[in-house]
Order: structure tokens, then sequence, then C-alpha cells
């Protein structure tokens, strides 16, 4: 029987775990994240499948209400991700986005505006209307609460967040941008 080895087991604990975050089974998706993610830098591997790995546990941390384990994640793989040419623009939105809303969790929105700045530039750079709008309500939710002075952009960027949401059939994020920005007036 032929040994794996440790890329291909950190590529296939990764690929389990997005299938296991598929079918809502977070604990052992994140179980599985650790592992692969503990394989990797064992060996020293900065590559492509780590910042993914990072990305990954990084938003089901967020999900789970962990934002300094976010945080810390989306941070272990912008650096690498910034030297890695084979990362795609949309990765490095995630992980911007990612780096802005673990500190506006954590209650230092100010020190998300400007990754959340630099993930809105990004994806607005890359064209998916979906990522723009999502930093665009990102962003709309930092300043509304970092900056009083830039509340009407916050505003306006929540409303174009949430035409954008209703055109692309998101009713979801449309409803909940439609929640904010009641409350925010």
């Amino acid at each position: 029987m032929r040994k794996s080895s440790p890329p291909v087991v950190a590529n296939t604990l990764q690929n389990w775990a997005s299938c296991d975050e598929a079918e809502g089974r977070m604990a052992l998706a994140r179980e599985k994240l650790d592992r692969s993610v503990a394989i990797d830098e064992a060996v020293g591997r900065e590559s492509t499948t780590l910042v993914f790995q990072l990305s990954q546990r990084g938003q089901l941390a967020l999900a789970d209400h962990r934002p300094g384990d976010a945080l810390q994640d989306f941070e272990r793989a912008m650096p690498i991700a910034e030297k890695l040419a084979t990362i795609r623009a949309t990765t490095r939105t995630v992980l911007a986005r990612g780096r802005g809303e673990a500190p506006l969790t954590l209650g230092r929105a100010a020190e998300a505006i400007p990754l959340v700045e630099r993930s809105l530039e990004l994806e607005t750079a890359g064209g998916d209307p979906r990522d723009v709008a999502q930093s665009g309500f990102l962003l709309a939710r930092v300043l509304w609460t970092a900056a009083p002075a830039s509340r009407r952009r916050a505003r306006e960027l929540a409303e174009g967040a949430r035409t954008t949401f209703v055109k692309l059939d998101l009713g979801d994020d449309a409803s909940r941008v439609a929640m904010w920005l009641a409350a925010h007036r």
C-alpha cells in the first residue's frame, strides 16, 4: 500500500471539511481544518491550500461567533496569499473582508475601516457584484459604528448593497440589509 504524502492528506482533509460544512457539520469541519492546517504548517508548506484552509477556518470561526480566532486565521493567511501568484483575487478579497469583519465583531470598528475599504477596492476591481455588495454592506456597518460623520455614506453603501442583492435575487441578503437600514436611520 502506498503512503500518502502530507500535502495530499492535508488537501483531502480540507475537501472533507468542505463537505462537512455543506452538510452543516461545523464542528467536524473545524476539526478537519485544524488537522489540515497543522499538517501543512508542520511540513513548512506555505501554499494556496494553506491559504484556503485558513480562510475557510476563519469563515467558520466568524459563523461560530469566534472573531478573535477568525482574525488570527485571516492575518496568518494574508501574507502567504500576497506572496503567491497563484492565489485568485477572489480569495484575497474574502481574506480582506474577513480581516475587516472580525475587528468589527470584536468592537474595534475603527481598526476595520482600512481593511474593509481594501476589500471593497479589490472586489470592485474583480467585478463580482455579490462580493462588491457584501463588502459594501460590511463597510456600511463599520462606518456607522466607527465614523459617525460618515453615516450618510454608510446608508448609501447599504442601499447599494440591497439593490444589488435584489437584482441578483438574493432575498435573504436583501432582507438582512433592509432590516439594518430600518434600524439605522
